[in-house]
Protein backbone atom coordinates (compact mmCIF):
# COMPACT_ATOMS: atom_id res chain seq x y z
CA UNK A 1 0.00 0.00 0.00
CA UNK A 2 3.03 2.32 0.06
CA UNK A 3 2.42 3.07 -3.60
CA UNK A 4 -0.84 4.75 -2.53
CA UNK A 5 0.48 6.65 0.47
CA UNK A 6 3.96 7.79 -0.64
CA UNK A 7 2.75 10.29 -3.30
CA UNK A 8 0.92 12.22 -0.57
CA UNK A 9 4.18 12.77 1.33
CA UNK A 10 5.34 15.07 -1.47
CA UNK A 11 2.62 17.56 -0.53
CA UNK A 12 3.72 20.20 2.00
CA UNK A 13 0.27 20.44 3.58
CA UNK A 14 0.21 16.71 4.12
CA UNK A 15 3.70 16.70 5.65
CA UNK A 16 2.72 19.54 8.02
CA UNK A 17 -0.43 17.67 9.06
CA UNK A 18 1.54 14.49 9.78
CA UNK A 19 4.00 16.46 11.88
CA UNK A 20 1.21 18.02 13.92
CA UNK A 21 -0.46 14.66 14.44
CA UNK A 22 2.75 13.18 15.82
CA UNK A 23 2.78 15.88 18.50
CA UNK A 24 -0.73 14.85 19.49
CA UNK A 25 -1.50 18.12 21.27
CA UNK A 26 -4.13 19.64 19.02
CA UNK A 27 -7.39 18.81 17.28
CA UNK A 28 -6.80 18.92 13.55
CA UNK A 29 -9.45 19.86 10.99
CA UNK A 30 -9.12 18.97 7.32
CA UNK A 31 -11.53 20.22 4.66
CA UNK A 32 -11.77 20.06 0.91
CA UNK A 33 -11.65 16.26 0.43
CA UNK A 34 -14.28 14.74 -1.80
CA UNK A 35 -15.86 11.48 -0.60
CA UNK A 36 -13.71 9.09 -2.71
CA UNK A 37 -10.55 10.72 -1.32
CA UNK A 38 -11.47 10.37 2.35
CA UNK A 39 -10.68 6.66 2.89
CA UNK A 40 -7.34 7.09 1.13
CA UNK A 41 -6.48 10.16 3.16
CA UNK A 42 -7.51 8.65 6.50
CA UNK A 43 -5.58 5.46 5.85
CA UNK A 44 -2.44 7.38 4.92
CA UNK A 45 -2.58 9.39 8.18
CA UNK A 46 -2.73 6.26 10.33
CA UNK A 47 0.55 5.70 12.18
CA UNK A 48 2.05 2.22 12.21
CA UNK A 49 0.86 0.26 15.24
CA UNK A 50 -1.95 2.70 16.04
CA UNK A 51 -5.63 1.89 16.31
CA UNK A 52 -8.17 4.14 14.64
CA UNK A 53 -11.82 5.05 15.26
CA UNK A 54 -13.68 6.64 12.35
CA UNK A 55 -17.05 8.21 13.19
CA UNK A 56 -19.58 9.52 10.70
CA UNK A 57 -23.09 10.94 10.97
CA UNK A 58 -25.23 8.28 9.26
CA UNK A 59 -25.42 4.49 9.05
CA UNK A 60 -25.53 4.41 5.24
CA UNK A 61 -22.53 6.73 5.09
CA UNK A 62 -20.63 4.50 7.51
CA UNK A 63 -21.33 1.42 5.39
CA UNK A 64 -20.14 3.19 2.23
CA UNK A 65 -17.01 4.36 4.01
CA UNK A 66 -16.44 0.83 5.32
CA UNK A 67 -16.64 -0.71 1.83
CA UNK A 68 -14.26 1.89 0.38
CA UNK A 69 -11.80 1.63 3.28
CA UNK A 70 -11.57 -2.15 2.83
CA UNK A 71 -9.57 -1.50 -0.33
CA UNK A 72 -6.72 -0.23 1.86
CA UNK A 73 -7.29 -2.35 4.98
CA UNK A 74 -9.10 -5.69 4.73
CA UNK A 75 -9.19 -5.97 8.54
CA UNK A 76 -11.29 -2.84 9.07
CA UNK A 77 -14.49 -3.41 11.09
CA UNK A 78 -17.92 -1.83 11.08
CA UNK A 79 -19.61 -1.25 14.46
CA UNK A 80 -23.35 -0.68 13.87
CA UNK A 81 -25.84 0.97 16.23
CA UNK A 82 -28.46 -1.10 18.00
CA UNK A 83 -31.65 -1.63 16.02
CA UNK A 84 -34.42 0.08 18.00
CA UNK A 85 -37.22 -0.85 15.58
CA UNK A 86 -38.79 -4.10 16.73
CA UNK A 87 -39.77 -5.36 13.29
CA UNK A 88 -36.15 -4.99 12.18
CA UNK A 89 -34.79 -6.47 15.39
CA UNK A 90 -36.53 -9.78 14.69
CA UNK A 91 -34.87 -9.98 11.28
CA UNK A 92 -31.49 -8.35 11.81
CA UNK A 93 -30.98 -8.32 15.58
CA UNK A 94 -28.71 -11.37 15.65
CA UNK A 95 -26.66 -10.06 12.74
CA UNK A 96 -26.22 -6.63 14.34
CA UNK A 97 -25.19 -8.15 17.67
CA UNK A 98 -22.67 -10.33 15.83
CA UNK A 99 -21.16 -7.32 14.05
CA UNK A 100 -20.92 -5.37 17.31
CA UNK A 101 -19.34 -8.28 19.20
CA UNK A 102 -16.92 -8.95 16.33
CA UNK A 103 -15.65 -5.38 16.71
CA UNK A 104 -15.41 -5.84 20.49
CA UNK A 105 -13.48 -9.08 19.95
CA UNK A 106 -10.98 -7.30 17.70
CA UNK A 107 -10.50 -4.53 20.26
CA UNK A 108 -9.83 -7.10 22.99
CA UNK A 109 -7.50 -9.32 20.97
CA UNK A 110 -5.67 -7.11 18.47
CA UNK A 111 -3.06 -4.46 19.14
CA UNK A 112 -4.05 -2.47 16.07
CA UNK A 113 -7.61 -2.21 14.82
CA UNK A 114 -9.63 0.25 12.75
CA UNK A 115 -13.33 0.60 13.51
CA UNK A 116 -15.88 2.60 11.51
CA UNK A 117 -19.08 3.60 13.29
CA UNK A 118 -21.71 6.33 13.71
CA UNK A 119 -22.63 8.83 16.41
CA UNK A 120 -25.77 6.78 17.15
CA UNK A 121 -23.64 3.70 17.85
CA UNK A 122 -21.39 5.69 20.17
CA UNK A 123 -24.46 6.73 22.15
CA UNK A 124 -25.34 3.07 22.84
CA UNK A 125 -24.09 2.22 26.30
CA UNK A 126 -22.52 -1.23 26.67
CA UNK A 127 -21.14 -3.06 29.66
CA UNK A 128 -17.44 -2.55 30.43
CA UNK A 129 -15.12 -4.63 28.27
CA UNK A 130 -13.86 -6.32 31.43
CA UNK A 131 -17.32 -7.86 31.93
CA UNK A 132 -17.37 -9.19 28.37
CA UNK A 133 -13.85 -10.58 28.84
CA UNK A 134 -14.98 -12.42 31.99
CA UNK A 135 -17.85 -14.04 30.06
CA UNK A 136 -15.60 -15.54 27.37
CA UNK A 137 -15.27 -19.33 27.37
CA UNK A 138 -11.98 -20.95 26.34
CA UNK A 139 -11.46 -24.68 25.77
CA UNK A 140 -8.31 -26.62 24.88
CA UNK A 141 -7.54 -30.22 24.00
CA UNK A 142 -7.18 -32.44 27.04
CA UNK A 143 -9.26 -30.26 29.36
CA UNK A 144 -12.16 -31.71 31.32
CA UNK A 145 -15.62 -30.41 30.51
CA UNK A 146 -18.91 -30.69 32.41
CA UNK A 147 -21.71 -30.72 29.82
CA UNK A 148 -24.41 -29.66 32.28
CA UNK A 149 -22.35 -26.70 33.44
CA UNK A 150 -21.49 -25.71 29.86
CA UNK A 151 -25.17 -25.91 28.85
CA UNK A 152 -26.23 -23.57 31.64
CA UNK A 153 -23.35 -21.21 30.90
CA UNK A 154 -24.15 -20.97 27.19
CA UNK A 155 -27.80 -20.19 27.93
CA UNK A 156 -26.69 -17.40 30.27
CA UNK A 157 -24.45 -16.07 27.48
CA UNK A 158 -27.45 -15.72 25.17
CA UNK A 159 -27.09 -18.90 23.10
CA UNK A 160 -30.15 -20.89 22.01
CA UNK A 161 -30.14 -24.67 22.35
CA UNK A 162 -31.22 -26.54 19.24
CA UNK A 163 -31.15 -30.14 18.08
CA UNK A 164 -28.64 -29.14 15.39
CA UNK A 165 -26.90 -25.79 14.91
CA UNK A 166 -28.24 -24.01 11.86
CA UNK A 167 -27.23 -20.40 12.44
CA UNK A 168 -24.99 -18.24 14.61
CA UNK A 169 -26.00 -17.98 18.26
CA UNK A 170 -27.04 -21.62 18.61
CA UNK A 171 -25.55 -24.71 20.29
CA UNK A 172 -26.42 -28.40 20.31
CA UNK A 173 -25.53 -31.31 22.58
CA UNK A 174 -25.73 -34.92 21.39
CA UNK A 175 -24.18 -37.39 23.77
CA UNK A 176 -20.51 -36.47 24.10
CA UNK A 177 -20.58 -33.99 21.20
CA UNK A 178 -20.98 -30.24 21.69
CA UNK A 179 -21.59 -27.99 18.67
CA UNK A 180 -21.34 -24.21 19.14
CA UNK A 181 -21.84 -21.50 16.53
CA UNK A 182 -20.36 -18.26 17.98
CA UNK A 183 -21.66 -14.96 16.62
CA UNK A 184 -18.08 -13.84 16.01
CA UNK A 185 -17.19 -16.78 13.72
CA UNK A 186 -18.11 -17.71 10.16
CA UNK A 187 -18.40 -21.42 10.95
CA UNK A 188 -19.43 -23.45 14.02
CA UNK A 189 -17.04 -25.61 16.01
CA UNK A 190 -17.49 -29.17 17.27
CA UNK A 191 -16.05 -30.42 20.56
CA UNK A 192 -15.96 -34.19 21.08
CA UNK A 193 -15.43 -35.73 24.50
CA UNK A 194 -13.89 -38.99 25.63
CA UNK A 195 -15.60 -39.40 28.96
CA UNK A 196 -15.39 -35.86 30.36
CA UNK A 197 -12.14 -34.99 28.58
CA UNK A 198 -11.94 -32.99 25.32
CA UNK A 199 -10.65 -35.44 22.72
CA UNK A 200 -10.94 -33.39 19.53
CA UNK A 201 -12.07 -29.97 18.28
CA UNK A 202 -12.70 -28.79 14.76
CA UNK A 203 -14.63 -26.32 12.64
CA UNK A 204 -17.25 -27.69 10.28
CA UNK A 205 -19.59 -26.57 7.54
CA UNK A 206 -23.23 -26.08 8.59
CA UNK A 207 -24.73 -27.44 5.39
CA UNK A 208 -22.54 -30.47 4.71
CA UNK A 209 -21.44 -31.11 8.32
CA UNK A 210 -17.94 -31.76 6.93
CA UNK A 211 -14.86 -30.77 8.89
CA UNK A 212 -12.99 -27.66 7.74
CA UNK A 213 -10.00 -27.55 10.08
CA UNK A 214 -8.79 -29.11 13.30
CA UNK A 215 -8.37 -26.85 16.32
CA UNK A 216 -6.12 -26.88 19.37
CA UNK A 217 -8.30 -24.43 21.27
CA UNK A 218 -11.68 -22.75 20.96
CA UNK A 219 -12.73 -19.30 22.19
CA UNK A 220 -16.45 -18.63 22.57
CA UNK A 221 -17.68 -15.05 22.93
CA UNK A 222 -21.14 -14.26 24.33
CA UNK A 223 -24.15 -14.19 22.01
CA UNK A 224 -25.44 -11.11 23.85
CA UNK A 225 -23.82 -7.87 24.94
CA UNK A 226 -24.95 -8.34 28.52
CA UNK A 227 -24.48 -11.70 30.25
CA UNK A 228 -26.91 -12.39 33.09
CA UNK A 229 -25.00 -14.59 35.53
CA UNK A 230 -26.50 -15.79 38.82
CA UNK A 231 -24.99 -12.98 40.87
CA UNK A 232 -26.43 -10.25 38.64
CA UNK A 233 -29.81 -11.98 38.56
CA UNK A 234 -29.92 -12.15 42.36
CA UNK A 235 -28.89 -8.49 42.64
CA UNK A 236 -31.56 -7.51 40.12
CA UNK A 237 -34.29 -9.46 41.91
CA UNK A 238 -33.22 -7.95 45.25
CA UNK A 239 -33.43 -4.40 43.85
CA UNK A 240 -36.86 -5.08 42.34
CA UNK A 241 -38.13 -6.39 45.68
CA UNK A 242 -36.72 -3.39 47.54
CA UNK A 243 -38.32 -1.00 45.04
CA UNK A 244 -41.66 -2.86 45.31
CA UNK A 245 -41.60 -2.59 49.12
CA UNK A 246 -40.80 1.13 48.90
CA UNK A 247 -43.66 1.71 46.46
CA UNK A 248 -46.03 -0.34 48.64
CA UNK A 249 -45.06 1.68 51.72
CA UNK A 250 -45.51 4.94 49.82
CA UNK A 251 -48.95 3.87 48.57
CA UNK A 252 -49.99 2.79 52.08
CA UNK A 253 -48.91 6.12 53.58
CA UNK A 254 -50.73 8.03 50.83
CA UNK A 255 -53.90 5.99 51.45
CA UNK A 256 -53.63 6.56 55.19
CA UNK A 257 -53.27 10.32 54.73
CA UNK A 258 -56.24 10.39 52.36
CA UNK A 259 -58.37 8.44 54.86
CA UNK A 260 -57.43 10.80 57.70
CA UNK A 261 -58.34 13.82 55.59
CA UNK A 262 -61.76 12.33 54.78
CA UNK A 263 -62.49 11.61 58.48
CA UNK A 264 -61.62 15.17 59.52
CA UNK A 265 -63.94 16.61 56.88
CA UNK A 266 -66.78 14.31 58.04
CA UNK A 267 -66.39 15.44 61.67
CA UNK A 268 -66.72 19.04 60.60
Amino acid sequence: MKSFTEPLSELKEYADLKAQLKKGKEVMQVSGCIDPQKPHFMYSLLQEGESCLIVTFQEQKAKELYENYRFFDRQVLYYPPRDVLFYQSDIRGNLLTGERLTAVKAILEQKQVTVITTFDALMDRIVPLAHIRQAILEYSLGETLDMEEVKNRLVQMGYERNYQVESAGQFAIRGGILDIFPLTEENPCRIELWGDEIDSMRRFDVESQRSIEKLESVTVYPAAEFVMDRQRLEEGVSRIQEDAKAQEKKASESKSQSSSSSDSQSNK
